[in-house]
């Protein structure tokens, strides 16, 4: 078991890829839940898969994770192809699904040191890492049983991240949990990125999107868009504003001078707004312009498309 997962490690740093796909299509019978997907995901970051409801984001989940087997094409994870994963393999890896594998006969604290005995992990201590993560401490003797949906979809949370696996691969895990919680989980999320950890994450809360290295935006199983959150926008074709405020009196001789260099730009009440790919660097060019001509700037800002607005141009604009 040690050779193989010293082997697999050191795949892993070859290739400098935890997992990844090569155009990958699954079928089922009809239907195309997965059409053609290629992507890598780099190890110490955080991939999230957003989307419509029957985008294929769980189906893309399972075949990363080698729950599932592509029709057509390529999946590897660790270093090898998901359908030779071994037993050391597999302990390096955790999955949590839409609907939580958890034992109702199992208190939340059995529930969390079976998974931990699995890993091979320090039970005590990670079990109780893991509990004050998820805000379960106090709840740690609740039968699962006589648990809320909140406290069983935190168990197994939990019950995934026990041990600190090197890739873990969540389904929805906020599903249901309140913004307070929310923010918890993303905290421990990010804490697990910066020790070199990696997770695949799917979500239908687009501020949480905005928190991944990398966001890959699935339409009927198709990749439409594979960014850095910050430059989804330009993906989508969305501009980014200038927002200028100037005395009323300038404002023909500011648009005088501005449009030749800068862009079309659009008065506004108290100034005037440029539509720019880039509004800082724009902001740069107008405001040498307007200080050559003497023209006193009395505010300026930036503004750009949130991340809601981006993923519906994505969609909406993508080819059914």
């Amino acid at each position: 078991m040690k050779s193989d997962t010293s082997t697999a490690a050191t795949d892993v740093a070859a290739n400098d890829v935890m997992a990844s796909l090569a155009g990958v299509t699954r079928r089922f019978g009809p239907v195309t839940a997965v059409d053609d997907v290629t992507l890598e995901v780099p190890p110490g970051s955080i991939i999230g898969l957003i989307g419509p409801s029957g985008g294929g984001k769980t189906t893309l989940l399972r075949i990363l994770s080698g729950l599932d087997q592509p029709s057509s094409g390529t999946a590897r994870c660790l270093g090898k192809p998901t359908s030779k994963l071994k037993h050391a393999d597999r302990a390096r890896l955790a999955m949590l699904a839409q609907a939580p594998a958890v034992m109702d006969e199992f208190s939340i604290h059995e529930q969390l040191r079976f998974q931990a005995r699995l890993r091979g992990a320090d039970a005590d201590v990670a079990v109780f890492n893991c509990l004050e993560r998820v805000g379960l401490l106090d709840a740690r003797d609740t039968r699962l049983s006589d648990a809320s949906g909140g406290m069983r979809r935190r168990t197994g949370l939990a019950a995934a991240l026990v041990g600190d696996p090197d890739l873990v691969f969540c389904d929805e895990p906020t599903a249901g949990l309140d913004p307070i919680a929310r923010d918890h989980i993303w905290n421990w999320f990010r804490s697990r990125r910066s020790k070199g950890r990696t997770m695949v994450v799917t979500t239908q809360h687009i501020d949480e999107a905005s928190r991944c290295d990398r966001v890959i935006v699935l339409r009927e199983g198709r990749a439409v868009a594979d960014a850095e959150p910050s430059t989804l926008a330009r993906e989508a074709g969305l501009d980014e504003e200038l927002i200028v405020s100037i005395d009323s009196d300038e404002r023909a001789r500011a648009m005088a001078l501005i449009g030749p260099d800068v862009g079309v730009a659009t008065i506004t009440s108290d100034g005037f707004v440029v539509a720019t790919t880039n509004a800082s660097v724009t902001a740069g060019a107008v405001a040498g312009l307007l200080a050559a001509a003497d023209i006193e700037v009395i505010e300026m800002d930036t503004r750009v498309p949130d991340l809601d607005a981006v993923f519906r141009s994505l969609v909406e604009s993508s080819d059914p």
